[in-house]
């Protein structure tokens, strides 16, 4: 029997059973040879996603809505109160104005997801948790080697969001946008399931990155992931040219998807206890906007 998915929960202070949305699913598309050949030729495909996304924005798919609430124990309390006219609308769902906020210390970085994380200080090959340490290098996640150049040696965070996560994603400091540009893929699952038996996910799927440039935090790689059953990444103002800590910089559509941040070399530094258990092959649980790295002494 395989071993129980675990996450560190910082809040209350201690070791998690994860609990894995769609898990059978997952299990039959990477494990089952049947299942892995929907996966290549249909599941992982542009066109299932944009259908499966119309099904979503259905009202037929308002009554997964109250059966995920229950099973998720969802805290509806948080969000603001808005009609759902599909199940698209209750995974875009809004925090209420005050619930989450970022540190107004300059000399540390706020979440800017809510989920599951992995930090390193820097990537080394060894590291094999979602993913092998040779997939998370700078020029296979951001598809420049030129534009890489700046991130080699330099900090990683990956906030992996499930389904039923808050699914805006935010700036995480303030700064100048430099640079974006799309890199097309496929949209396998991010699951941490899946990420163990296909470890190229990340750079094989779709992505958005943003360059940013903050006077203190230096140069970052911002990078949003689609994955299966994401029909879409919206960018919320991607003409703008600057950008505000907090911010909010956009969302994905339905599906579990990933935001990945590169730093550069010894400009910054994970916090103590994401950096721990990452170090275990342990993903912590972090709300958006918390504390999620700090300048370097």
């Amino acid at each position: 029997m395989n071993k129980p998915l675990q996450y560190w929960d910082r809040y209350n202070e201690k070791i998690c059973e994860d609990q894995i949305y769609a898990d059978w699913f997952i299990k039959w598309c990477y494990e089952k040879k049947i299942g892995k050949v929907f996966l290549d030729y249909f599941f992982s495909k542009k066109k299932f996603n944009i259908l499966y996304g119309l099904y979503k924005t259905s009202k037929f798919s308002l009554k997964q809505i109250q059966k995920d609430i229950e099973d998720y124990s969802v805290d509806m309390d948080l969000f603001k109160k808005t009609p759902f006219k599909s199940y698209s609308d209750f995974f875009l769902r809004e925090f209420n104005d005050g619930i989450r906020s970022f540190p107004e210390d300059e000399t540390y970085m706020g979440a800017f997801g809510e989920g599951r994380v992995l930090a390193f200080n820097s990537i080394e090959e060894d590291h094999k948790y979602p993913v092998k340490g040779e997939y998370l290098t700078p020029e296979l996640l951001l598809g420049n080697s030129q534009i890489a150049k700046e991130f080699i040696g330099g900090p990683i965070i990956i906030i992996r969001l499930c389904p039923i996560d808050y699914h805006h994603f935010h700036y995480p400091v303030s700064g100048k946008v430099l640079e974006r540009y799309k890199l097309t893929g496929n949209y396998h699952s991010v699951n941490v399931l899946a990420l163990k038996h296909k470890a190229d996910i990340f750079v094989k799927n779709e992505r958005e990155v943003s360059i940013i440039e903050n006077e203190n935090f230096g140069k970052m790689a911002y990078i949003e992931v689609g994955a299966m059953c994401v029909g879409k990444i919206i960018q919320k103002n991607p003409k703008n040219s600057t950008c505000t800590k907090g911010e909010l910089k956009g969302h994905f559509e339905f599906g579990a998807s990933t935001v990945i941040l590169m730093g550069q070399k010894e400009k910054w530094t994970p916090s103590d206890d994401i950096l721990n258990h990452s170090d275990k092959n342990i993903e912590s649980y972090i709300k958006l906007g918390d504390e999620i790295a700090k300048l370097k002494d």
